[in-house]
């Protein structure tokens, strides 16, 4: 789990689930961020997450690690 907050994320960012398994994840556990899915809540950010195989999933922000900071370090 991603341990740093306030964690910032935004729509369309790319990342990776981490801490956490779902039956319809696929096994890169990789996907698009689409949404909150928590959009009238300032302190848990629950995202709506399109997976590389097309489900769409909530997803916590403490399970996600953001492959664009990951990447451009």
């Amino acid at each position: 789990m991603n341990g740093c907050w306030p964690l910032t994320f935004k729509t369309g960012d790319l990342v990776r689930v981490e801490g956490t398994h779902e039956s319809k994840m696929p096994a890169s556990k990789v996907g698009i961020l689409v949404d909150r899915a928590d959009a009238y809540s300032n302190t848990l950010a629950i995202w709506n997450v399109r997976f590389t195989n097309g489900v769409i999933l909530k997803i916590w922000q403490g399970h996600l690690i953001n492959l664009h900071e990951e990447l451009s370090a």
